[in-house]
C-alpha cells in the first residue's frame, strides 16, 4: 500500500478550532534560535500586519500523526520547529487574542499547545504559565533570551496596536502543514526532508533578469564576477572574487591608496578592467543561457599555474549584520537617489523581487542600465566591507569589529619576495562602536541608518574620522529627531543632503516621563555610547579598549518593583519607573538580579565586571555605596544633561 503526504496551508486559527496539539518528539533539539532571528521573525511579522497583507505566510512544518480522538489530534513537530516554537512563545508573551493558541482543552484539562516531553522542568514552567498568565522561570538560555527579545517587542509599542496585532496573527498567519503517515519510517522522512530541492532566492532570479539585458558574453561574465563576489556576505569581498573568479586582486591594491581611500579594488571600473585583461579574447560568442546565469556559472580565467597564489592571511571568521538582500535594498536607494527617482517603500527581504520590477526594472530596460547597477553595487559593497561591522570570531566570542585590508610582503625562504593581504583589527574603535549601537537598537531586518552612512562614504572617500563625524550627525538627527515621519523617509533626507538637520528632541523631555518597562531601548544604548565616547564612567584604557555593546532586552529596576523588607536601598513609587532608576541588561542578568537588595545587586556587578565593563550607566550606579530618591534622580539629571550637551555639540558642527 502506497504511503501518502499530504500538505496543506493552514492558520493558527485553524489549529486552534480543529483541536491540534504538537509535541517537539526527543530526537529533535529543543531550541537554538538566536537573539537575531526572533527579532527578524517578529519584524516580518509586523511588518506583514502593517501592510495588512491578506496571508503571511512563514513557511513550512512536518508532522506525523502521534494521536487522534473524536475532538483534539496530536502531531509529532519533526520540522520547522523552531520558528513554530518562537511563534508559541510570542503568544505566551503577549496573550491577548493568541490565548486560544498558547493552550487549549484537554482529557486532562488545560494543556499547553505546544509540549516538550524531552525537558519536562520547562513543560511544567509553560503549564504553570499558561495557568496564571505570568513569566515562566526557566533554566534554558535560548528560551530565556528569546522571551526577552519578545517582552523588548511588547514594550515598544501601544498596547491598541499589539492587540490588532495578535488579532491578525492567529487569522492571517499562516504555514504549510506536511503530513508525514505514522506508519512511515522514521529514515525514510529525513532522507524525504534531506532531499526536498532548494527552491532559488529571490536575489538569484534577480541576477538572472539583470544580466540577460547584457548582450556581449564577455561583459556578461565580468558583472556577473561581480555580481557573485557581493553575493556571499560572510567573507570578504576580495576574497570572494579571488575565489570565483580566479584572480590575484593584490595588484590592485596598496596601502598609500587605501588610506586615501582610493585604491583600484574600490572601483568598479579598475575590477572590470582587470577581469577584462585576464579573460581569454578567443571565447565563444554565445550568450549564456538563464540556467547558466541562476547557477552562477562563469568561465574560468585562464591562468599559468592551476591556481593564482595564495595572498590572503590571519582572517579569521566573519559574518555580515545584514544579508544580501537587504545590501541590494541599500544600493538600490542610492541608485534611485542619484537618478532623481522616487524611493522604496520600505526595505523588505521577501519583496526584494517586487520592489526591484517597481523601481528599477521598468521601462527602459538595457544593458547598460544593468551594469551602471551592478558596478555601484560592488563600490558599495566594497564600501560596506572596508567601514562597516562585522560579526568577527575573537576566542570562541563574536565581536563588532572592523578588520583593515594591509598588505605585506615578506621574503620567502627561497630569498624570493612574496605579498600578502591580512586583515587586521582598526584602531578606528568609536566609529564600530557608534554603528554596534545603532545595530542594537534598530530593526535588524532594515538598518535604514547605513543607506546614506554607505552612500557619504562612497561618495566623499575622506577617512574614518570623517565618516564617523557624519555617523554621529546622522544618529542624532535621524534617531533623535521630532519628525513624525518614517524612518525611511527620513534616512532619503540624507541621501539628498548629507549635513540635513531635523529638529531634535530634548532629552529630558523623554527621560523625565516614568515610563519604567516602555522607556525605548535607544536610549539606553546611546547613552552607553555617549558615556564611553566623553569617557565620564572613568574607564582606563583597557577598559575603553575591550567595551562593547551587546544585545540587551530587558530593563531592570536598581530599586526593585517588590523590594524585599531587609533592603534599606529603595526608591518611593514616584521614582520607582524614572529613567535614573532603571538600566538595560540581558534577560539572563535580569532575572538573576531579581529583586535582591541593593548592596547584593552591586556586589554581584561588581564581581562581573572585574575586567570587562558590561553597562557604563550601571557602573556609575554601583558606584554608589546607597541607593534612593536622591541618588536616583541626581543620576537621572546627570545623565540627561549628558544626552543634551552631546546633541548640542552635534548640532552645533
Amino acid at each position: 500500500m502506497r504511503m501518502t503526504i499530504q500538505s496543506h496551508d493552514i492558520t493558527l486559527q485553524q489549529i486552534v478550532k480543529q483541536g491540534i496539539f504538537f509535541q517537539i518528539p526527543v530526537y529533535q533539539r529543543l531550541y537554538v534560535w538566536s537573539d537575531e532571528q526572533v527579532r527578524t521573525l517578529l519584524d516580518d511579522l509586523w511588518a506583514a500586519f502593517e501592510d495588512q497583507r491578506p496571508i503571511a505566510y512563514l513557511g513550512g512544518i512536518l508532522v506525523v500523526t502521534r494521536h487522534q480522538d473524536h475532538s483534539t489530534v496530536e502531531y509529532d513537530l519533526i520540522d520547522g520547529q523552531q520558528r513554530f516554537t518562537t511563534l508559541w512563545l510570542l503568544a505566551l508573551s503577549l496573550g491577548q487574542e493568541l490565548k486560544p493558541f498558547l493552550a487549549g482543552e484537554h482529557n486532562d484539562g488545560l494543556r499547553p499547545r505546544l509540549g516538550f516531553p524531552i525537558r519536562p522542568d520547562i513543560e511544567k514552567a509553560f503549564k504553570a504559565s499558561c495557568v496564571s498568565g505570568k513569566a515562566p522561570s526557566i533554566e534554558h538560555d535560548k528560551i530565556d533570551t528569546a522571551l526577552g527579545v519578545i517582552q523588548r517587542f511588547k514594550h515598544e509599542r501601544e498596547e491598541a496596536r499589539l492587540t490588532a496585532f495578535t488579532e491578525y496573527v492567529l487569522n492571517k498567519v499562516t504555514v504549510v502543514m506536511t503530513h508525514f503517515p505514522a506508519t512511515m519510517d522514521l529514515n525514510k522522512i529525513f532522507e524525504v526532508i534531506n532531499n526536498r530541492g532548494v527552491q532559488l532566492q529571490q536575489h538569484e532570479i534577480l541576477k538572472a533578469r539583470l544580466l540577460q539585458h547584457i548582450g556581449n558574453t564577455a561583459e556578461r561574465e565580468r558583472y556577473a564576477a561581480l555580481w557573485e563576489s557581493c553575493a556571499y556576505m560572510d567573507d570578504y569581498v576580495e576574497r570572494n572574487l579571488r575565489s570565483i573568479a580566479r584572480f590575484d586582486v593584490h595588484p590592485l591594491f596598496s596601502n598609500p591608496a587605501a588610506r586615501r581611500d582610493d585604491e583600484q579594488l574600490a572601483w568598479s571600473a579598475c575590477v572590470l578592467e582587470a577581469l577584462s585583461d585576464k579573460y581569454s579574447a578567443n571565447r565563444n560568442s554565445s550568450s549564456l543561457s538563464l540556467a547558466d546565469i541562476l547557477a552562477g556559472r562563469t568561465r574560468a580565467l585562464p591562468e599559468q599555474g592551476s591556481e593564482p597564489p595564495e595572498v590572503f592571511q590571519g582572517t579569521r571568521k566573519v559574518r555580515s549584520i545584514i544579508t544580501f538582500s537587504m545590501l541590494l535594498q541599500h544600493a538600490l536607494r542610492i541608485w534611485l537617489n542619484e537618478q532623481g527617482e522616487p524611493d522604496i517603500p520600505r526595505i523588505n527581504d521577501k519583496e526584494l523581487l517586487s520592489l526591484f520590477d517597481t523601481h528599477f526594472l521598468k521601462a527602459p530596460r538595457s544593458g547598460a542600465k544593468a551594469k551602471k547597477f551592478i558596478a555601484l553595487l560592488w563600490e558599495v559593497r566594497y564600501c560596506f566591507d572596508k567601514h562597516v561591522i562585522k560579526w568577527v570570531e575573537v576566542d570562541g566570542e563574536e565581536h563588532h569589529l572592523i578588520h583593515d585590508l594591509r598588505k605585506r610582503t615578506t621574503e620567502a625562504a627561497s630569498g624570493k619576495p612574496y605579498t600578502t593581504l591580512v586583515r587586521e583589527e582598526a584602531s578606528d574603535h568609536a566609529f564600530a562602536l557608534l554603528q554596534s549601537m545603532l545595530y542594537h537598537s534598530q530593526q535588524i531586518t532594515t538598518q535604514y541608518w547605513l543607506t546614506p552612512l554607505l552612500a557619504y562614504i562612497r561618495a566623499n572617500r575622506t577617512g574614518r574620522a570623517s565618516y564617523l563625524r557624519q555617523l554621529k550627525h546622522l544618529d542624532n538627527h535621524l534617531l533623535c529627531s521630532d519628525d513624525p515621519r518614517p524612518l525611511i523617509a527620513r534616512s532619503h533626507v540624507f541621501l539628498e543632503d548629507a549635513s540635513a538637520t531635523m529638529p531634535l528632541v530634548d532629552p529630558a523631555k523623554v527621560l523625565n516621563e516614568a515610563s519604567g518597562l516602555s522607556f525605548a531601548h535607544y536610549w539606553f544604548y546611546k547613552l552607553e555610547y555617549v558615556l564611553w565616547s566623553t569617557n565620564a564612567a572613568q574607564l582606563n584604557a583597557q577598559q575603553r579598549t575591550q567595551f562593547r555593546m551587546t544585545a540587551k532586552n530587558s530593563i531592570e529596576h536598581i530599586s526593585p518593583q517588590t523590594a524585599q523588607d531587609v533592603d534599606l536601598d529603595t526608591v518611593s513609587g514616584e521614582v520607582l519607573d524614572t529613567f535614573g532608576n532603571l538600566a538595560l541588561v540581558s534577560r539572563g542578568i535580569n532575572s538573576e538580579y531579581g529583586n535582591k537588595p541593593f548592596n547584593e545587586k552591586r556586589k554581584h556587578f561588581e564581581n562581573r565586571n572585574r575586567e570587562r565593563i558590561d553597562s557604563l550607566k550601571m557602573k556609575l550606579i554601583y558606584a554608589h555605596k546607597r541607593w534612593g530618591d536622591a541618588q536616583a534622580r541626581q543620576h537621572q539629571q546627570d545623565m540627561i544633561d549628558l544626552l543634551a550637551g552631546y546633541l548640542g555639540q552635534s548640532n552645533a558642527e
